[in-house]
């Protein structure tokens, strides 16, 4: 990140794991965000690297298998999402983006 984009946004802390409101189930706060771990600044890293590579199993993982017509919907708030690649010469793809507003993360 250059120092620019730091300035304007600079690190917040946020814990490890969120309770997910609707289930009231834990989920980890992993992604490009995650930089360190408060008090474990010299393990921290290895962590986030150790915990993204759990929650990235096969058996956790969803891959959608398009079809004309879907429509599929997620919640941000427990869930690390990718892009897969994709031919858009071949294809033409629509997105929109909704926000929900509802009660925060605990």
């Amino acid at each position: 990140m250059a120092a620019e984009e730091k300035a304007n946004w600079p690190p917040i802390a946020q814990p490890l794991a969120r309770t997910h409101v609707p289930s009231g189930q834990k989920a980890l706060f992993l992604g490009q965000h995650a930089n360190w771990i408060e008090g474990r600044e010299d393990q921290g890293r290895a962590l986030i690297d150790e915990l993204e590579v759990w929650a990235d199993q096969d058996r956790f993982r969803y891959a959608h298998k398009w079809q004309v017509g879907d429509l599929l919907v997620w919640d941000n708030s427990c869930l690390i999402h990718r892009a897969a690649p994709f031919d858009g010469d071949r294809y033409r793809r629509l997105m929109h983006r909704t926000v929900t507003q509802g009660p925060a993360p605990s």
